[in-house]
């Protein structure tokens, strides 16, 4: 996963288990968000003001292994973490008013459908700068 650029604020480890995160496991009576191994990044990003990583592990992942730490300054593009095997998924929350999301991202959302995103695809563009 990677990062824009900005200053990491925060790092939160949170849960222990690895549940599925495919389209079906999330509709599941499990929220596998809440309680699925987790680590909630919170960065300062010039363009996106704060931004908040929930990187969140899935089954078959031995770990979540960060290549950040507080207090680093990260430019776009630098690894934010890696899986140790297995699935996965980022969520990533951006202020109200400060990123206009892809279509693409926000129809599949709605069905909901699963988006492959792959490396260095934009997931939308900063609407103004912080």
């Amino acid at each position: 996963r990677r990062v824009h650029g900005g200053r990491i604020r925060s790092i939160t480890p949170l849960g222990r288990e690895y549940y599925s995160v495919n389209p079906v496991a999330v509709r599941s009576p499990i929220n596998v968000f809440m309680a699925n191994r987790r680590v909630i990044v919170v960065q300062d990003s010039p363009e996106f003001g704060t931004v908040t990583y929930c990187v969140v592990g899935a089954t078959m992942v031995g770990s979540i292994v960060l290549a950040i730490k507080v207090g680093d300054v990260v430019k776009k593009g630098d690894e934010l973490n890696y899986f140790a095997f297995g699935g996965s998924t980022l969520i990533t929350l951006f202020p109200t008013g400060s990123i206009d999301i892809e279509v693409d991202l926000i129809e599949n959302s709605k069905q909901p459908i699963e988006t492959v995103v792959q490396f260095g695809q934009p997931l939308g563009v900063a609407i103004r700068r912080y």
